[in-house]
């Protein structure tokens, strides 16, 4: 097991919030006027290949994948409890435990609690590009971006939204909430799968994407734009629809479904999140080009140029025995300035 650092930063901080603080109770009710505590731990962990887990029982998660944290994954924990009192605030605050586990295949953040009413745990991470990323939490919201590795996310309750989208296997669910999705790319033999009971579903790919398309709603409607789909066919139900289709040379899957809400299928490339998506026909991102091929014998080929091009410099110094400046220098000691004998 592989950890970069236990713990960088402990933070305990304890506000009493009046007001317009709002909390859940065990019934679901919405509860105002609590006492908010809070704390934070940050982790660092070199993934190095591994899936990374998370497994939680409520809170917002916010993944983003960047190359400026290498192979490591750091991750910020804030756990928050809120209750009547500040005294049950921080019982509810150290009920919440936070567990990490890792072996050679992945490595694993859990959260737990003893007090579930008024806990919650949010997580914001960064993550190399390509992880392979597993979360599984009973309540709350989730962001991904820029991932580009394998995703699957299930949802108790909660809406997902992921744009980056480009690992073989994408596996996207909640009971229920809204899913929004967006690809850079979808591979070859791609299986792909986005589900919730009671909501929408919103899926953004590129319209060259090989795959087959199945998207289906129960009480709802089915709405295609931007794509152009090879043998298309639509079924109607009695209050929903169910629309299968194939774009380019399919050989992956995506399926879509949905209990009551619309599925809605969009041509383009979503790299991020609330930014404009790429056109329909917008090429995916090409990988960073690797120079060491084509400067390492860049400096080698001159230095072998000039070596041949000495002997001729020196036959320019031949030339130096017909200078008979060094044989006046005898006669010297004969007086005579010139003549030799």
């Amino acid at each position: 097991m592989t950890r970069l650092s236990a713990l960088v930063l402990l933070v305990l901080g304890l506000a009493a919030c009046g007001g317009n603080d709002v909390r859940v109770g065990e019934g679901g009710e919405l509860l105002e006027g609590g006492i908010r505590a809070e704390s934070t731990d940050v982790r660092g962990v070199v993934l190095a290949g591994r899936t990374l887990v998370l497994d939680g029982f409520a809170g917002d998660v916010n993944i983003v994948g960047t190359t400026e944290v290498g192979e490591q994954a750091t991750l910020r924990f804030t756990r928050i409890a809120r209750a009547e009192t500040e005294a049950q605030a921080r019982r509810r605050l150290v009920s919440i435990s936070l567990e990490e586990t890792g072996n050679g295949r992945e490595y694993r953040y859990g959260t737990r609690t003893s007090r579930p009413d008024g806990a919650q745990v949010d997580i914001e991470a960064r993550v190399p590009p390509g992880t392979h990323l597993i979360i599984h939490q009973d309540a709350g919201r989730v962001r991904v971006e820029g991932v580009g590795g394998d995703v699957e996310v299930k949802l108790t309750s909660g809406s997902i939204r992921a744009a980056g989208l480009g690992g073989r296997y994408v596996f996207l669910t909640t009971r229920a909430g809204n899913v929004e999705a967006g690809a850079i790319a979808i591979p070859a033999h791609a299986d792909w799968d986005f589900s919730t009971n009671t909501g929408m579903l919103a899926l953004t790919l590129p319209g060259d994407s090989p795959v087959r398309v199945d998207a289906r709603t129960d009480v709802g409607t089915v709405r295609v734009d931007s794509l152009t789909f090879i043998d298309e066919r639509l079924d109607r139900g009695a209050s929903g629809m169910r629309f299968r289709g194939r774009l380019g040379q399919g050989d992956g899957n995506v399926a879509l479904a949905t209990a009551v809400g619309t599925v809605r299928l969009r041509g383009g490339r979503m790299v991020r999140l609330d930014e404009p998506i790429a056109p329909v026909d917008a090429p995916a991102p090409a990988p960073t080009p690797v120079p060491t091929p084509t400067t390492a014998p860049t400096p080698t080929a001159p230095r072998a140029a000039p070596a041949p091009a000495r002997p001729p410099a020196a036959a320019p110094a031949a030339p130096r025995p017909p200078a008979p400046r060094t044989a006046p220098a005898a006669p010297r000691p004969a007086g005579a300035p010139r003549g030799g004998q």
